[in-house]
């Protein structure tokens, strides 16, 4: 008998996109393939470079007469898209010319970020958004601040402000695929929070030192306020007691060094503290107390008193007036009792309150730098000293020169 064998492979045709065809995004390649004058057939090859490597189509009707292949394409340019298919009996379709179409690469989109007010201190965090047309591209984020890192892979933005951030901070975040990029622009304002003053710390004498003197200068670290225009004001606590249950002095000053004039007696031991108070009222303390104890021969200036408590109310005449640009108020109480000691110029308006608070018995002293409650220097000129505790109540004349 006569046999024929089979020869003649499948052929394919592309029918989708056309020849010239600008594509985008993912693109489906649908096509047709027939057997007429063999055995049917049995799988069909899409190549999207020309021929060099090649896909799998997937099979739309029995037979693959139709058949589709997803495409997802990274880069722009032009491509020859070429289709083969084969029979049982590998009869393998020739390389055909194939269609010539032209990919296109769509810049990514970012979306816009409104103007953005944060507070200091305070954790803030936001995500960018960014879509993009090509759904193969990797989109990658960046900035142009050194506010905060953008993460490059999700756009997402966490970060704590710091004093130094305070302000107005013109923004730009890009998204790139690669070749094209978009951006957006907005303000983030930082809002500054008070700090309170930083950690500081006594300095001399050292703790728990022998002193020759009933005049000890105490010394402290300087309290750093890291907020602009701030300034920050020292109460020094002076006791016999670790506890500070009584109060020998009690003396305010912007100054970081304090010299006791009087009040101290030879072989005791004494406990002092410092507390730092910024515009906005924020306090801290020094980070441990400290001691000393004055020995059996030390000696002192001419005390003032006759003993550490006072027998009597009184406001003395600060010390240098006039003066320029600090003088020194002496105060002193025989019991127990609130105080307040304000600062008023001639029109009896507040220029700054001094103490107001509770106060043991005792002698207290402190300094005012000719600075008002908001921290700025007074102008020169005559101002009012006025001390209330309980009925008594004292004023004296101050005044301010350039």
């Amino acid at each position: 008998g006569l046999f024929l064998v089979d020869t003649t492979p499948p052929m394919t045709r592309i029918t989708s996109p056309a020849p010239g065809d600008t594509l985008a995004q993912t693109v489906t390649i649908t096509g047709t393939a027939n057997d007429s004058l063999g055995v049917g057939v049995d799988s069909v090859w899409v190549s999207v470079d020309g021929g060099r490597s090649w896909h799998a189509a997937t099979s739309t009707a029995p037979n693959l007469r139709t058949w589709e292949y997803q495409w997802a394409f990274e880069v722009s340019g032009v491509r020859n898209i070429v289709s083969r298919g084969s029979d049982a009996l590998k009869n393998v379709e020739p390389i055909k010319k194939g269609i010539t179409v032209q990919l296109r690469n769509y810049a990514p989109e970012i979306a816009a970020v409104a103007d953005t007010t944060i507070l200091e201190d305070v954790p803030f965090s936001m995500t960018v958004s960014a879509t993009d047309a090509n759904p193969s591209d990797s989109l990658r984020f960046f900035d142009n601040t050194p506010l905060f890192d953008i993460d490059s892979l999700s756009g997402s933005i966490s970060f704590t402000p710091r004093n130094a951030d305070v302000g107005e901070h013109e923004i730009s975040i890009y998204v790139t695929d690669g070749q094209l990029k978009d951006s957006t622009n907005f303000n983030m304002t930082v809002v500054n929070v008070n700090d309170p003053p930083e950690a500081f710390a006594l300095y001399l004498p050292p703790n728990q030192a022998m002193v020759d003197t009933l005049n000890p200068e105490l010394i402290w670290r300087q309290a750093i306020d890291v907020d602009p225009g701030d300034s920050v004001r020292y109460k020094l606590i002076l006791s016999l007691n670790t506890d500070f249950s009584d109060t020998l002095r009690a003396i305010q000053t912007y100054d970081t060094t304090y010299t006791v004039p009087d009040g101290l007696e030879q072989a005791r031991e004494y406990f002092w503290k410092v507390y730092a108070t910024d515009l906005a009222g924020e306090t801290v303390v020094s980070q441990s107390p400290f001691s000393f104890r004055t020995s059996d021969v030390a000696t002192s200036i001419p005390e003032r008193t006759s003993g550490i408590i006072p027998t009597e109310f009184g406001l003395m005449q600060n010390y240098p007036n006039p003066f320029n640009p600090e003088t020194r108020i002496q105060y002193q109480l025989p019991k127990s009792g609130y105080v307040r000691l304000v600062i008023l110029n001639m029109l009896g308006q507040r220029v700054l309150t001094l103490v107001d608070e509770k106060h043991p018995a005792g002698y207290y002293e402190l300094t005012w730098d000719g600075r008002n409650q908001s921290g700025n220097k007074v102008p020169s000129g005559i101002y009012i000293l006025s001390m209330q505790s309980g009925e008594f109540s004292q004023v004296r004349k101050m005044v301010v020169v350039e």
